[in-house]
């Protein structure tokens, strides 16, 4: 990403980046708002913040992760809805996501097609269609991606969908105390 590349940047990403790093407690909510839930219900588990064309290319590897009883989040920029439909689908028959226990999608930035107002529709319907057939818990507008202004999200943190109010929470800190390490 861009951090800190433009005069008068969003300094919220520096500011969330550097407590990821330097506090071992855990951090809550990184994101304040309630978040729309497209499918209800509380999942936990280990985080997998992703862009979406990324682990589109890695199906069929040996460098796939497993994604079981993890929580996913997703992201994209540039990509039309049809595309984002054809990834999702790819993803989805391969299996490599059926047994995730949440999904969250993160911001879809440029994603509307050069349309925006029938493409962000497009694109809402997509997700919305692929969220209902994964079946599990999903929020969905949680500010991780290619805006300048995103949360960092920590690869394989222990994490929790919640439900009231809807929204992501980190359950274990970042950071290692010294005395962790011994």
């Amino acid at each position: 990403n861009d951090l800190g590349r433009e005069e008068g940047a969003d300094p919220t990403p520096i500011a969330a980046t550097l407590r990821l790093l330097g506090d071992s407690a855990p951090v809550g909510r990184p994101f304040d708002g309630p978040l729309p839930a497209w499918r209800d219900g509380e999942a936990a588990g280990p985080l997998f913040p992703v862009n979406l064309s990324l682990l589109a290319s890695m199906i069929g590897t040996p460098y796939l992760p497993s994604f079981d009883g993890a929580i996913l989040v997703l992201e994209e920029i540039e990509e039309p809805p049809h595309r984002i439909d054809r990834m999702l689908t790819q993803i989805e028959l391969s299996g490599a996501i059926s047994r995730i226990a949440g999904l969250v999608y993160g911001q879809f930035t440029r994603c509307t097609g050069g349309d925006d107002v029938a493409g962000a529709g497009r694109l809402e319907t997509v997700l919305r269609d692929h969220a209902a057939r994964i079946g599990v818990p999903t929020l969905a507008g949680f500010p991780y991606g290619h805006e300048p202004s995103f949360l960092p999200l920590p690869v394989g943190t222990h994490a929790a969908i919640r439900r009231a109010p809807p929204g992501l929470e980190l359950i274990e800190g970042v950071a290692r105390r010294p005395e962790e390490e011994s």
